[in-house]
């Protein structure tokens, strides 16, 4: 992107956006803030339908999208570091990695093997395990030094049967193909930069088909993907669900009585159980997408 045609996507109540992911097939923006705690999501054309999925998370770092089961992946430093999984709209939410975790930088997705690849920014080394946290491997395992200085990886990438890493302290970008299940070899830097961050690799075969359960959604506001079947109606913050599921409301202050005769209080009204996401089930069954992020008009 050029820098003359930047705009702000959400500019308010923002803290550190850490984790970025865009979901291409049903025009959704995901991100988590590290100061905040959250994971948050929004429309890519309708920034105004900004939503919190997950509050009070402990310093939440990357994030992945598994888009054919509508699954979305994320590490935390906090505390107690740990890496979870929930649907894409906040549910189902579990905890898959709980152990043997630091710094948690970085995560990535081998979409066909269905693993998780992350690098700790404190051991200095990279891990791999199924989505349901078991078969857990190193993969790289770093030269230590005293508090292992040296080694700094920060972000992750998977393309081709290769992992690719880059290394805030060294300024580089690493790379190890994978020979098979257990085995990687060729481990090589094959970049060095005096800024180098992020890294995400772009190619259309890691924009597969998928079905678009939003395709025919009545939502008011913003649809997102439960799971392969169905999509749920989410609302903005300081909105509710109305009875069936489909439409959003302002909340409305609730007035409470008050021993002071002249002066009432005020709260936002807590939505009813049957304000709850519903799941339902899209018109077209078998409606598809193929989109690609068009890195020149900023759209899909």
């Amino acid at each position: 992107f050029a820098s003359d045609h930047r705009s702000v996507f959400v500019g308010e109540n923002v803290g550190t956006v850490d984790g970025l992911a865009i979901d291409w097939i049903h025009n959704l923006v995901y991100w988590t803030d590290y100061s905040n705690g959250t994971l948050e999501v929004a429309a890519v054309n309708r920034p105004s339908t900004r939503t919190i999925l997950i509050s009070e998370l402990d310093r939440p770092r990357a994030i992945s999208l598994y888009l054919e089961e509508s699954l979305m992946f994320w590490t935390q430093w906090g505390f107690i570091p740990k890496i979870e999984v929930a649907s894409q709209d906040g549910s189902d939410r579990r905890t898959i990695v709980s152990r043997g975790l630091i710094w948690p930088n970085g995560l990535t997705l081998d979409k066909k093997e269905k693993r998780l690849y992350w690098v700790d920014g404190k051991e200095g080394d990279v891990y791999s395990c199924y989505f349901d946290g078991s078969s857990r491997n190193r993969i790289v395992d770093m030269p230590k030094s005293i508090y292992n200085a040296h080694y700094k990886p920060f972000a992750i990438d998977y393309f081709d049967y290769t992992i690719y890493w880059s290394d805030r302290n060294l300024h580089s970008i690493f790379s190890k193909y994978k020979v098979s299940e257990k085995e990687f070899r060729m481990d090589r830097n094959i970049l060095h930069d005096s800024e180098i961050m992020a890294i995400k690799i772009m190619h259309f075969s890691k924009q597969p088909f998928s079905v678009n359960r939003c395709k025919s959604n009545k939502c008011s506001h913003l649809c997102l993907p439960h799971n392969e079947f169905c999509y749920v109606c989410i609302c903005p913050t300081n909105y509710r669900l109305t009875d069936h599921g489909k439409s959003c409301v302002a909340n409305k202050p609730a007035v409470k009585e008050n021993t002071t005769p002249w002066k009432l209080t005020t709260e936002f009204a807590v939505a009813s159980e049957t304000s709850k996401p519903i799941c339902h089930k899209p018109v077209m069954k078998d409606t598809k997408a193929n989109k690609h992020f068009n890195t020149e008009h900023k759209e899909l």
